[in-house]
């Protein structure tokens, strides 16, 4: 992709901003090759941008971090899977990695859960709550 098309990008982001955001890409080896989510990424960051009371841009890794999530998306409508082989062949630090890492999505799932459900109702207070209990002492 052409460095002419950062020109174009939604909220006319800094050159600075840009080249430190495809440096911090470039350190995991990614250089963004698919325009439709490179402007999609800046488009978001833009948003973000316009939400604060005084408008400033996302950091670096941020946008960073948005547009590998964009990667994610694709890889996972491609079923996002290793090969059998690579599976196979694992070593035990990778295998402790994925184990890790499906430990912290399981509970982050279980505290989601457990924050989306209804609050459970209270007993009731006050003299009317104990008036059933007063008649039956009496």
């Amino acid at each position: 992709m052409s460095l002419d098309y950062d020109k174009y990008l939604p909220g006319d982001p800094s050159k600075k901003l840009v080249r430190e955001v495809r440096r911090y890409l470039t350190g995991y080896g990614i250089r963004p090759s698919s325009i439709t989510k490179w402007r999609a990424t800046w488009e978001w960051a833009s948003r973000i941008r316009t939400s604060y009371v005084h408008p400033r841009w996302p950091g670096p890794k941020e946008i960073a971090a948005q547009f590998v999530f964009l990667l994610f998306l694709q890889m996972q409508e491609d079923w996002l899977r290793l090969p059998p082989r690579a599976q196979e062949k694992q070593p035990d630090s990778v295998r402790a990695l994925v184990a890790a890492a499906a430990a912290r999505a399981t509970h982050l799932a279980a505290i989601r859960s457990a924050a989306s459900e209804k609050p459970k109702e209270l007993p009731a207070h006050g003299p009317d709550a104990l008036a059933p209990a007063l008649g039956e002492i009496a």
